[in-house]
Formats: C-alpha cells, structure tokens, sequence
C-alpha cells in the first residue's frame, strides 16, 4: 500500500449554454490545487454528451490574453458507481477500488456533494492520476454515487487506462459477487425519466426554434417573437423514450 494524502477541493456544478443562454449540458467542475501555470480544473459533461464536441465549441473561444488553456485528454477512461445508499458506494470504494490502486482506506475520503468537494489522486508513483467528481449526473432521489476518471500526461498511457478497466471489470465481475451490476444506456435513461431530470438539447429544446424559421403554411412560424413553448408543450409533441 501506500500512503498518499488526496487533494480535496471544490466541486460545483455548472452548464455549457447556447450564444441565446439555453442550457445545452449540465457539467460539473472539479478544482483541485494548481501548478506552474495556475489553478487546474477537471470538467465532466452528462452521459450523451462527448467531451470533445465540448473542447472543440470552447477552445475557439479562448484567446491569449484569457490566460485559459485547455486539454482533452486522450484517452481516458471514466466509470460511475451509483446506489440507492451512499454507505453502498463507501463500501465498494473502500473494499474494492481503494486496494485495486495501492492505497490506505484510512488517508483516502470519498468527495461529500453536500460540502461541494471534489478529489484528484495520484496513482502509479505519480504517472497518473485519479479524478473523482461527486456526482452521477442524476437527482439524488434517484441515485447517489461519484463517477471516476483515470488520466495521464505521461508517454506510457497504457498502465493507467488498463488500471482503470481492470478496476471496471473486477467491480462487475462474477468472482465478485457482492459487487455492483452494471447498467447501460437503456436503464440510465430509465432511472433519468423517472426522477423528472430533463435531457438538455433534446427534450427541454425541442424543434420550436426551427418552425419558427418556417413559413405558416408549412406549420411554422413566421413571426420570430412567438413564444416558446412551455415544458407541457415539449412534452406533447416529443415522446420520451
């Protein structure tokens, strides 16, 4: 094992916006410490979105004197941990992720979302590190849990991404048998819906801007000032799957 003191600092949740203010992604932003070059964040979008649509609308944006670099690395590997109780996730975090990476359960706390933490861990002597975000991009009422992300800046990007699968392959395993269940697409989506979470760019936006830009005998909207319309109205012209 090893003894290895985790940099706690602020998590907090942010959105990734359209030019008119409309909530495109929900994101959450991990500050943990800095470097030579300043203070050093990690941002995690919502299962749907990839993070490098989201590097490549921002980066454009960025100009010298904004004193902002940013990265998306490549690869990486991320897995989220979920359940009902966060004493579940506690549990696997410390019986079966914390051993998986050398480390003392005792010097390592998960991140708590109610005192808005966040966690960045060295792992493999210091070529890698790992980020934990405490969130699972559900309401709590759903579920509880954080979600893990392995990186590297290191030539050698092998060892950490195969450490962070094999984590991911051990938690589902059959030889663990008191470990999580892994769940797909199909059963986020469920679990989403069913907490009343809406699904940004889809079902909160709908096509409303594109009739507006159509003519009425087509069934749009000529007149650009129409409201939009309401939630209830989204929700009768598209159908959740």
């Amino acid at each position: 094992t090893t003894t290895v003191a985790g940099n706690y600092g602020c998590n907090q949740p942010a959105a990734f916006l359209t030019p008119k203010g409309r909530i495109v992604d929900e994101l959450s932003v991990n500050v943990n410490g800095k470097d030579d070059t300043g203070s050093l964040a990690h941002i995690l979008t919502s299962p749907g979105h990839r993070a490098q649509d989201l590097f490549n609308t921002l980066d454009k944006y960025i100009f010298p004197l904004d004193e902002v670099t940013l990265e998306c690395p490549d690869p990486q590997f991320h897995f989220t941990l979920a359940s009902s109780e966060w004493s579940h996730v506690e549990s696997v975090f410390r019986q079966d992720i914390l051993p998986k990476l050398a480390l003392e359960s005792d010097k390592i706390q998960l991140p708590s979302r109610k005192n808005d933490e966040g966690l960045t861990v060295p792992i493999l002597g210091g070529s890698g590190k790992l980020v934990i975000w405490p969130t699972v991009s559900l309401p709590d009422c759903a579920a509880v849990g954080c979600t893990f992300g392995f990186y590297t800046e290191s030539k050698d990007q092998s060892k950490v991404m195969k450490l962070g699968r094999s984590i991911w392959e051990y938690l589902i395993s059959e030889s663990n048998s008191q470990g999580p269940v892994e769940i797909g697409a199909l059963e986020y989506e469920s679990l989403r819906i069913e907490a009343g979470q809406p699904r940004y760019g889809y079902e909160m936006l709908g096509d409303w801007e594109k009739k507006m830009r159509q003519p009425r005998h087509e069934g749009g909207s000529a007149d650009m000032s129409t409201t939009p319309p309401s939630p209830f109205e989204l929700f009768q012209e598209h159908s959740l799957v």
